[in-house]
């Protein structure tokens, strides 16, 4: 979707956000001030979290942030515990040095994530130092899940050093679809033609570079060898670009 204008849709809140009625804690009462989302809470955090200042939140109960536009379906005991295990061990593949660099402390697991009633694989809020994702009714280490905590974690990489639209990937790279269409839902490598990580990746430049980030990351020899069996020399430079712009975002060694 388009991260830029859910933000302001998000913010536009701010006048007229109240303190939740029945807030269990301070740090609650103080995270729901930062992002602007009613009533939420805040999982146990472990350790790995405490070293990235990390904060995993959910909602009990259905809510509406962004005056109605998003919704964040409500998480039980055993749905936030799953979601919370898959966060920090997708999370704890980047470095802690990294996180140093990142602007985010809270990270909202939804049973369900919607954006003007559409179902979304989340949304990055910079400003809230937020990230809302769609963990699904039952969050799997085997699903897409892990790929789309690092896919929108980029997004919000991106919109917080204000290289989501890059004008030199760009300059590189073209033939982008430039719509969410049938194809966009494809996530599997090759599903978006040669020179294109999938179709998803093929829709807009900024869904590709969250694309590669996530499996540079996660599934870093699956994507090389994929690339090294077609020969895909723009999908190499592709993979190329984006390791180094990891690097010099977040520090060296943090996506090699």
């Amino acid at each position: 979707m388009h991260y830029i204008y859910g933000v302001i849709g998000w913010l536009l809140m701010v006048s007229s956000f109240g303190l939740p009625a029945q807030a269990a804690s301070s740090e609650e009462q103080a995270a729901a001030e930062t992002t602007y989302v009613e009533n939420i809470r805040l999982y146990p955090q472990s350790a790995e979290m405490a070293a990235r200042g990390l904060h995993i939140a959910y909602v009990e109960a259905d809510s509406s942030p962004g005056g109605g536009r998003y919704v964040c379906g409500g998480m039980n005991e055993k749905q936030i515990a799953s979601g919370a295990k898959i966060v920090t061990l997708v999370l704890n593949a980047l470095p802690v040095q990294a996180w140093q660099k990142i602007d985010i402390q809270y990270i909202l697991l939804c049973s369900t994530a919607k954006a003007n009633g559409r179902v979304i694989g989340g949304i990055p809020v910079p400003p809230a130092k937020l990230l809302m994702l769609n963990a699904g009714v039952a969050p799997s280490a085997k699903s897409r899940f892990p790929l789309t905590i690092m896919h929108e974690l980029f997004h919000a990489i991106e919109m917080q050093y204000g290289s989501y639209q890059d004008a030199a990937w760009d300059a590189q790279f073209s033939g982008y679809d430039n719509s969410y269409g049938a194809q966009a839902g494809a996530t599997t490598m090759g599903s978006g033609g040669a020179g294109f990580i999938n179709g998803y990746g093929k829709s807009f430049s900024h869904e590709e570079r969250a694309e590669l980030f996530a499996m540079q990351i996660l599934t870093r020899k699956s994507l090389s060898q994929y690339i090294a069996n077609k020969d895909d020399k723009k999908l190499e430079k592709k993979q190329r670009y984006i390791v180094d712009k990891c690097n010099q975002l977040l520090g060296a060694g943090s996506c090699i």
